[in-house]
């Protein structure tokens, strides 16, 4: 089972359909610098895959931006607590 299943299992488990909970949790700058840059690359490259098989439509668009949007609030979050 991958991490992101594993996550997806447990937020099921504990929120059922709706997701839209906080979380907190302690964890490392380093460990979420990390995080940043891997999903800042994943957003790239499926852009790029998309790009390639010509699927980028607006929907994958939206898509796009809605996941560019999730981490911009992400780090204004962390931003606004480290202030």
């Amino acid at each position: 089972m991958s991490q992101w299943d594993r996550v997806q299992k447990l937020f099921q488990q504990v929120y059922g359909e709706d997701w839209q909970k906080p979380v907190t949790l302690d964890i490392n700058a380093d460990t979420f610098s990390w995080f940043i840059m891997l999903v800042e690359q994943g957003i790239k490259a499926q852009k790029k895959i998309w790009q390639k098989n010509k699927l980028l439509d607006a929907c994958a668009i939206a898509s796009l931006q809605n996941w560019k949007t999730d981490l911009e609030k992400l780090v204004s979050d962390l931003e606004n607590k480290l202030k």
